[in-house]
């Protein structure tokens, strides 16, 4: 999100520097239209003829340069300004903005008259394709930062959903999120470090029948956690990731709780967020590892 924000400021840099150059265009040919004038008004009369064929001269020359200079800046000017207008959803403790054009496009529901401490979901999308949700103090998607300035701390997340090809729309309103997210950093702040280092260390507990393991609770929504006999499967986009065994095990074993194995079988990764949760094994055996009757081996 921030490589998008950065496209975005580059290219109003870009469409402000376009509209500067036309305007010293217009001012240079206005200047020059004002000296041609000052010399036609000393001249004598013998020479009044040819001094306005070069005043109308000018004047056409000085009109094409202001003409292709409006234009220029119209074109330029035009996409800003439309892309500038939004329209405000009241979510009742603060307001969100999103961009005008998609009023009449996009379908936003969870709004409704919010309190700063609620937990809850407002969900962005056009006819029956999801676009985005804005996750209120959940743990769902992914952490965007703290609302500053409110009467009780409130986390921002963001969920994306993959989108059919086909609707252009519905990336550019994916990308348009950025224009919330912008509006309330603006308005309010977000703060994103120390809440974030919060939420990292946040677990959730499964149990079992052995032992209770611990895992990271930004998995809790996002992957599959399934129990089967002596087995725990942690499951990623409907592939298993990897398991964890109590007992026998053609596994790897990490140690035994009270004269029972733990063990781990890992499978093949096939996706960022697969590895990721391959790497937060190591918080299942941090938590294991506070048990008294945990040893490792």
């Amino acid at each position: 999100m921030d490589n998008q924000t950065n496209t975005e400021s580059k290219g109003l840099s870009k469409k402000k520097k376009i509209i500067i150059i036309a305007a010293a265009a217009v001012i240079a040919a206005a200047a020059l239209v004002t000296v041609l004038l000052v010399v036609n008004n000393s001249s004598g009369n013998d020479k009044q003829g040819s001094s306005a064929k070069t005043e109308s001269s000018a004047k056409t020359e000085s009109g094409s340069g202001d003409d292709a200079s409006k234009t220029e800046a119209t074109e330029t000017v035009e996409p800003t300004t439309e892309a500038l207008k939004t329209f405000s959803t009241s979510l009742g403790f603060i307001k969100i903005e999103y961009p005008e054009r998609w009023k009449d496009k996009v379908k936003i529901e969870g709004v409704s008259d919010h309190k700063a401490s609620d937990k809850f979901t407002v969900g962005f999308s056009k006819d029956k394709n999801k676009i985005f949700d804005l996750i209120f103090n959940g743990t769902d998607g992914d952490y965007i930062g703290t609302i500053q300035g409110l009467d009780a701390e409130t986390k921002l997340n963001l969920k994306t959903y993959k989108l059919s090809d086909g609707d252009d729309d519905l990336y550019a309103m994916q990308e348009d999120v950025n224009v919330i997210i912008n509006d309330l950093d603006e308005k309010y702040g977000l703060s994103a470090e120390s809440a974030k280092d919060t939420q990292s260390d946040e677990t959730f507990e499964i149990k079992t029948d052995v032992v209770s393991l611990y895992y990271p609770k930004k998995w809790e929504s996002k992957a599959e956690i399934k129990k089967d006999g002596n087995t725990v499967h942690f499951i990623n986009d409907g592939k298993k990731v990897f398991d964890i065994v109590f007992g026998d095990s053609k596994g790897s074993v990490i140690g035994s709780y009270k004269g029972t194995d733990i063990s781990i079988v890992e499978y093949e990764a096939d996706s960022d967020q697969a590895l990721e949760m391959k790497e937060d094994i190591n918080v299942i055996l941090s938590k294991l590892r506070e048990e008294s009757g945990f040893s490792e081996k």
